[in-house]
């Protein structure tokens, strides 16, 4: 197939930008004829850009204009959204929908049904606009604070929910996991067009069964509802090292309050990461908000390193207790140290269960299962444009 990879990218590169690249890479490697069209959110520079780009994330007809340009040179048999905020805009689907063109979107974030994208307040996850006008989320300014930023992310999911944007303009939407699916489906979006496909990442090295390995590892940013203030709490009665990978606005915080058997490493490149992982007996994911499919996790299972993970959201779907990972209550340091140091005094469950995070890798999280899923949905995108292509244009 051609396949149109359209990606609005962050100033900050993160996951979804890992996950674009890697998707790419996966389909060429695949066979597909993969062409690319890009929007940069570091074109925001300045009072009058941010001005401008928050005039135009509702509709941005600059940027329809670029996609329908690239759709007419590259002629593509379906196009695959992964981020259009704000500088795209979803302007990006009026114009493949008025070319009939069909449109796959990645749902990486909550941001089509919460403000701030995340389902995440003051410390705790929230619901108060999951299916409504996000009026709350203006009151509360999810959006970094700013009652006017989060007014126009109010605006723009109001406006296209109205106008029939996302049930209409898309041909299939794709969720990461049943338990964001399920969520998307509260927040209005068609059940018919929402399909599941998790993250993955190419095999990191052969597997080691009988490497030697010690102690815990955390990865990931050192923000609030990564809930790496409560995992140090709690380390305080785990008998075992464990080691913190990644920078945040709690590192100096968390430094501060951290014991000696607590060693923070910074940013380390991927290889290092790679390394840290492998090298633990465990990984300690200890988030207190809705993630996603954090990539860490399938890097984890990559790598035959067991998850502990909080009990929250989709991470009791990712995470199988009792077969590849152990689970606790979120946010409860005392029952993470239980947990952890009840798994940590039984290095023969931990074996087990690595070795069934590998096969879990193996089975539903490789390369080669996530190429046949995103053919199967682009053929199924596809089909369903087929089927509608007898209608008046979506303009």
């Amino acid at each position: 197939m051609r396949v149109l990879i359209v990606h609005n990218r962050y100033q900050q590169a993160g996951g979804e930008d890992s996950v674009c690249a890697a998707e790419i890479a996966l389909l060429r490697d695949g066979g597909h004829d993969v062409h690319t069209l890009f929007f940069d959110n570091d074109d925001i520079l300045g009072g009058m850009a941010a001005a401008r780009a928050a005039l135009f994330t509702p509709y941005n007809p600059a940027s329809r204009s670029r996609l329908e340009r690239t759709l007419d040179t590259v002629k593509p048999d379906v196009v695959h959204v992964h981020n259009w905020f704000p500088v795209a805009s979803p302007s990006i689907f009026s114009a493949c929908a008025a070319t009939r063109t069909p449109v796959v979107w990645t749902l990486h974030n909550f941001r089509v049904t919460c403000v701030n994208g995340l389902l995440f307040r003051d410390g705790h996850v929230c619901e108060d606009c999951l299916g409504k006008v996000p009026l709350a989320g203006i009151r509360h300014r999810c959006y970094r604070g700013s009652a006017a930023g989060s007014a126009v992310v109010a605006l723009t999911d109001g406006v296209h929910k109205w106008a029939g944007t996302w049930s209409r303009k898309v041909n299939r939407l794709i969720a990461l996991n049943e338990f964001a699916r399920g969520k998307f489906v509260q927040a209005g979006l068609p059940p018919e067009r929402l399909v599941v496909k998790p993250n993955f990442v190419a095999d990191p090295r052969p597997f080691d069964a009988v490497r030697p390995r010690s102690g815990a590892v955390f990865v990931g940013r050192l923000s609030a509802e990564k809930g790496v203030r409560m995992l140090v709490e709690a380390w305080a009665d785990v008998p075992a090292p464990l080691t913190i990978i990644g920078e945040g606005p709690e590192e100096g915080a968390l430094r501060q309050s951290a014991g000696p058997n607590v060693t923070f490493a910074g940013k380390l490149d991927r290889e290092s990461v790679y390394d840290r992982i492998a090298g633990a007996a465990a990984l300690i994911v200890p988030s207190l908000w809705y993630e996603n499919f954090p990539m860490v996790v399938v890097e984890a299972f990559a790598l035959g390193t067991p998850v502990i993970a909080s009990r929250c959201g989709a991470l009791t779907e990712i995470v199988r207790e009792g077969v590849d990972g152990w689970h606790f209550t979120v946010g409860d340091a005392a029952d993470l140290a239980r947990v952890a140091t009840a798994a940590f005094a039984d290095p023969a469950a931990l074996r087990r269960r690595g070795g069934e995070a590998r096969a879990t890798f193996e089975k539903s999280l490789s390369p080669a299962r996530n190429l046949a899923l995103l053919e199967t949905i682009y053929a199924d995108a596809i089909a369903d444009a087929h089927r509608t292509d007898t209608r008046a244009p979506l303009c």
